[in-house]
């Protein structure tokens, strides 16, 4: 009885200890000694194990925190990269594409149906160094974005494509847009930059206008030859009187 009571963790009381037989009190102690050196190592080694799944969950949430650190950085990165690109596709002054980004419009139209035709619209805004001249280059600036403001409020939406290729120039691209349709938006994009009413002493009937040349691109592939057509077109229209669309 005496010698079950030295279990781990159950130890027996001294008077127990005293009443046992002398022959056994040696076994007995030794016995003793083993099972609080074993009731010491267990004490330790669960200290140690709930200090290792500490350790081990505190580690766990350091990398899932450093985890969505790095997936949040890597979002604003590329959040970041794709404005850089956008910026470097756009006009800083008007908001208008740039050269880079027109060529990316029409590299990206090359992709498309091969029957997706366009049209196309060239414009120059109406005596443009004589509006500089008079009123200096800032006020030109603000001419530019005022007139730029205008021609997108005749656009019908993001589809339709405004790039500035030019200081005053600028062209137009209308998917799926037939000739009707495409003078249609050239007239309201004319309208809307003489209703504007950017004073132009110099201009026509005393306010900014702009003269467009229009042109058909049957598929993506003829859009550069359009863009040339319209660029002729619009010299028609100039050599016409100005403030006009011309095909």
């Amino acid at each position: 009885g005496v010698l079950s009571g030295l279990a781990p963790g159950e130890r027996p009381s001294r008077e127990r200890l005293a009443s046992m037989p002398e022959e056994l009190a040696p076994v007995a102690q030794a016995i003793d000694e083993l099972s609080e050196r074993l009731d010491r190592a267990y004490a330790e080694e669960h200290a140690a194990l709930l200090r290792e799944q500490a350790l081990t969950a505190s580690l766990r949430e350091l990398v899932e925190s450093r985890e969505r650190e790095i997936a949040q950085r890597t979002d604003d990165l590329r959040r970041a990269v794709a404005e850089l690109d956008r910026l470097s596709r756009t006009d800083p002054l008007t908001g208008a594409l740039n050269v880079r980004g027109l060529d990316a419009v029409l590299e990206a139209a090359g992709t498309g149906e091969a029957d997706t035709g366009f049209g196309v619209v060239a414009l120059d805004i109406d005596h443009f160094k004589a509006f500089n001249d008079r009123y200096g280059h800032p006020a030109g600036d603000t001419a530019l974005k005022r007139a730029a403001g205008a021609v997108r409020s005749a656009l019908r939406g993001v589809d339709d494509h405004l790039a500035r290729i030019g200081g005053e120039e600028f062209v137009i691209l209308l998917p799926a847009a037939d000739l009707a349709l495409t003078r249609c938006i050239g007239e309201r994009i004319r309208a809307a930059v003489r209703d504007a009413g950017i004073p132009h002493a110099d201009g026509i009937d005393g306010v900014l206008t702009v003269s467009l040349g229009m042109a058909l691109a049957a598929s993506p592939a003829a859009l550069r030859d359009a863009m040339a057509r319209a660029d002729q077109a619009l010299y028609r229209a100039k050599r016409a009187g100005r403030d006009r669309v011309a095909q």
